[in-house]
C-alpha cells in the first residue's frame, strides 16, 4: 500500500479507551492511513471526566496495540509525560510515580539516568513511542511554567545537560522525544487560554538548548507565543521567520517540527482552522498536532486532511513527509 503522505502530517487526539474496526476514529482515518499519529489524554475537557483514553496499564497497552494493528503504516503514539503536574499516566491508574522536571534536575546524574530509563521503559511497555518531553524552557521565577514545575533550571546550560541525558535515555528504549517549546515558553502566560506576548521578557539564551541538541533524533515543538522583534505579524507557530529562518536556517535544525496543540485559544481565538493549518505548514512546520480536547470534533482529522490537500503543494507535502518518515524509520519500521 502506498503511504498517504498527507496523513503522516496529522497527529490527532480522540475519545475512547478501546477501539475496533467499527470505531468512527478508525473508519475515518486510522485504517485509511489518513492519520500518522495519535495523542493520549486522561482528562476529557468536554465531558469534564477522567475517562478520555487512559484507565490502566493493561487497558492502555491493548489500545496502543489495537491502533497499530489497524493502521496500514506505523503510528506515532504520543503522550505528554513530562512528570509531576504534567503527567497523563498517574499513580491512581496504576502507573509509576513521576517527578516534575524541577525535581528531576536536582537528582544526581546516575539517579536522573535511572529515572529517565524507567520512564522510557514504562512508556515502551504501553506501546507509547513518543513522549512530548523534555521541556527545555528556561525557568523564570513566578511564571506560569514555574508554578507547574515544568522547567529544569534557570541556567540554560544545565537545561541542555539534563535534556540531553533524557533524550539519550529514551532513545535507548526506542521512544522518541520532543524539545519544547521553541523559541522559549519559560516567561509566557498560559497559551491554552490566550495569546502570550514574550517580547519584553524573552532572552536570546533561551535558544541555546536547541543549538546544542539540534543534531539529535528528536522533534521540536513550536510555541504559540508572540515576539514582535521576531515577527511583527504572526506568533511563532505560524511564522516563517521563526520556524524556517531562525530554527532551521540559523540554528541548523533539520528534523521534524510539530505544532503545539493547534486548538489552543492562543491561535483559535484569532485564526480559523484553515489559517492555522496552512500558515503553520507554509512557515516550515511538518506535523499538525490537534489534541481535539479543548473542544471536540469527531471529523477534525478529515477537516485537517482536506485543508492540507487543497492548500499545500505536492512539493511542500513531500518535504515534510521525507522528514517525518525518515524519523519514523529509525524506531517504527514494521
Amino acid at each position: 500500500m502506498e503511504i498517504d503522505k498527507i496523513g503522516q502530517m496529522i497527529l490527532l487526539g480522540f475519545r475512547g479507551c478501546s477501539i475496533d474496526e467499527m470505531s468512527p476514529f478508525v473508519r475515518q482515518g486510522i485504517s485509511q492511513g489518513k492519520i500518522g499519529g495519535i495523542l493520549y489524554f486522561d482528562y476529557d475537557c468536554g465531558t469534564q471526566t477522567f475517562s478520555r483514553n487512559i484507565k490502566s496499564p493493561e487497558q492502555l497497552s491493548k489500545l496502543s496495540k489495537d491502533l497499530q494493528n489497524l493502521s496500514p503504516t506505523p503510528l506515532f503514539i504520543g503522550v505528554d509525560e513530562e512528570g509531576g503536574k504534567v503527567s497523563r499516566l498517574k499513580e491512581t491508574y496504576g502507573f509509576s510515580a513521576s517527578l516534575s522536571p524541577f525535581i528531576q534536575e536536582k537528582l544526581l546524574k546516575r539517579k536522573q539516568k535511572t529515572y529517565f530509563l524507567k520512564c522510557a521503559e514504562e512508556l515502551k511497555s504501553l506501546g507509547i513511542n513518543l513522549n512530548f518531553a523534555p521541556c527545555v524552557d528556561k525557568l523564570y521565577k513566578n511564571s506560569y511554567m514555574s508554578h507547574l514545575e515544568r522547567c529544569f533550571s534557570s541556567d540554560v546550560h544545565r537545561v541542555t545537560e539534563v535534556a540531553n541525558l533524557a533524550i539519550e535515555s529514551f532513545s535507548k528504549k526506542k521512544v522518541y522525544t520532543c524539545l519544547k517549546h521553541f523559541p522559549g515558553h519559560g516567561s509566557a502566560s498560559n497559551t491554552h487560554i490566550g495569546m502570550s506576548d514574550i517580547t519584553q521578557t524573552w532572552q536570546k539564551e533561551e535558544v541555546i538548548p536547541y543549538t546544542q541538541l539540534a543534531n539529535l533524533k528528536t522533534m521540536v515543538m513550536i510555541a504559540h507565543v508572540f515576539h514582535k522583534k521576531m515577527d511583527e505579524v504572526f506568533p511563532a507557530s505560524l511564522s516563517q521567520k521563526v520556524i524556517t529562518n531562525l530554527l532551521r536556517e540559523k540554528l541548523g535544525f533539520k528534523g521534524v517540527v510539530v505544532s503545539d496543540d493547534i486548538d489552543m485559544k492562543a491561535l483559535s481565538c484569532h485564526y480559523s482552522l484553515e489559517e492555522r493549518v496552512v500558515r503553520f505548514i507554509e512557515a516550515g512546520g511538518d506535523i499538525v498536532l490537534a489534541g481535539n480536547n479543548l473542544s471536540y470534533d469527531e471529523n477534525l482529522g478529515q477537516k485537517i486532511y482536506d485543508i492540507i490537500s487543497k492548500n499545500i503543494s505536492k512539493e511542500r507535502i513531500e518535504e515534510s513527509f521525507e522528514r517525518i518518515y525518515s524519523l519514523k524509520k529509525i524506531f517504527l519500521a514494521k
